[in-house]
């Protein structure tokens, strides 16, 4: 029988640490994502633009990711549009503690991301 969701990962803030290998330098408010096991609606902050997308996990670590929306504004670079790439070709998800990684379909890491303290 399959599970779906995972209780240690959702309903909780994540800080994205990095991006492909590339250090996210910024305060944590500007820089996270949730997945809200409620409504499997993953909200995201990448600099200055907000993002939403409706995810399903299977097995405690098989994401599907569809495609997001984002707000449009102007911000001083591609973070957000980096984002949006890296979750939607992410296939599963691993946590390490207060550590959380997704991993595209070689194994590579896409995304880092540290648990918040709030």
């Amino acid at each position: 029988m399959t599970k779906n969701g995972n209780s240690e990962i959702e309903d909780v803030k994540w800080y994205i640490s990095s991006i492909n290998g590339k250090a996210i330098i910024g305060k944590q408010e500007a820089y996270y994502l949730i997945f809200h096991s409620k409504d499997s609606r993953m909200e995201a902050k990448a600099n200055c633009n907000s993002l939403s997308f409706n995810y399903k996990i299977r097995n405690q670590q098989d994401l599907i990711v569809k495609q997001g929306i984002s707000t449009l504004m102007a911000c001083p670079d591609t973070t957000e549009q980096t984002l949006m790439k890296s979750l939607t070709q992410s296939v599963k998800i691993k946590r390490n503690l207060d550590t959380l990684f997704f991993y595209g379909k070689d194994q590579q890491a896409f995304i880092k991301c540290v648990k918040t303290e709030n």
